[in-house]
């Protein structure tokens, strides 16, 4: 597949970690799998993936507690 965003000729099968906000609350999902362009960083999920990373966030189960550090920029 070639990269919609800068044209580089393929993007390469690889995971990345999501970060979704709901109702106050901020989710982290590790190792979804996606394409990335190794030239522009652009990721691109397939359907399949996008249902289960839904379905994972509406009904979380198997979470474990991360430690996190709120900012506020100036």
């Amino acid at each position: 597949m070639q990269c919609g965003t800068c044209g580089h000729a393929k993007v390469l099968p690889t995971k990345t970690t999501v970060q979704e906000w709901r109702e106050g609350k901020l989710y982290v999902v590790r190792d979804v799998p996606v394409e990335r362009c190794p030239n522009c960083g652009e990721e691109y999920f397939a359907p399949s993936v996008m249902d289960a990373l839904e379905a994972l966030l509406e009904h979380p189960t198997k979470a474990e507690p991360v430690t996190a550090l709120a900012l506020q920029y100036a």
